[in-house]
């Protein structure tokens, strides 16, 4: 996996895409990442159940209590996180139910690793499915073996953490030699990633992975008793 941080969330629920996302920041501020040193994150997924210190005394301060904004970091994180449906870039342009309705989403790296958080609006035990689809060359499509990290999880746990690889929709907004589009191409909304499917598949099993080395995490855990989801991603994947 290169090391760009271009990529769209999608939450699927039997089957269904319920939520498409940009994990979209604001760019003109500095990113939080931890390369020098020792260039090893003081992130430890799943190593304490349930809680998100990590993330809030490096990237997104102390929580707010309230689900709709449930944090507001500092000016010095804008980077490295994103806030879905509140109508401050622009409207919400999907309506999945609450406890699919996925509002903030954070990440950052450091030289061996990539960490990834979200939170929902509301909590339940519904099995739902979610799909991280990277672009590796950043050129806005997805095409045939781009990586998609998936996982089941509900209140409680998380389940079938892997690496797939993308499959193209020749027939739907494709386009040749660089693949389906991550975002809508067409009127109304176009350029948005909010509300779109993208049109491709993936493949059924996920990637045989080599061993991990030192320093490098390879796992996906519960926080704040299902609300919200840590996981951390090797650059060598």
């Amino acid at each position: 996996m290169k090391k760009i941080l271009l990529s769209l969330f999608v939450l699927v629920v039997a089957g269904i895409s319920t939520s498409v996302q940009a994990q979209s920041c604001n760019l003109t501020t500095p990113l939080i990442k931890f390369t020098s040193g020792t260039g090893i994150a003081p992130f430890n997924i799943g190593e304490a159940p349930n809680s998100i210190v990590d993330w809030e005394t490096h990237i997104l301060g102390l929580g707010t209590a309230d689900p709709t904004t449930p944090f507001n970091p500092p000016v010095s994180s804008a980077a490295n996180y994103s806030l879905d449906g509140t109508g401050v870039i622009g409207p919400d342009l999907d309506t999945p139910q609450p406890p699919r309705d996925l509002r903030f989403f954070s990440f950052t790296y450091d030289n061996y690793n990539v960490y990834f958080y979200f939170r929902r609006i509301n909590n339940s035990n519904y099995q739902n499915t979610f799909m991280y689809i990277m672009d590796i060359n950043a050129d806005g499509f997805m095409n045939d073996g781009e990586p998609v990290i998936r996982a089941n999880f509900n209140s409680g746990s998380v389940s079938a953490f892997a690496i797939h690889q993308y499959i193209t929709n020749a027939g739907t907004d494709y386009v040749a030699g660089k693949g389906n589009y991550m975002t809508k191409p067409t009127a109304p909304n176009a350029g948005f990633a909010d509300g779109y499917s993208v049109a491709g598949s993936m493949n059924s099993t996920g990637e045989t992975l080599p061993a991990l080395l030192p320093n490098e995490k390879f796992s996906a855990a519960i926080t704040e008793a299902g609300f919200g989801v840590e996981f951390a991603v090797p650059w060598r994947y």
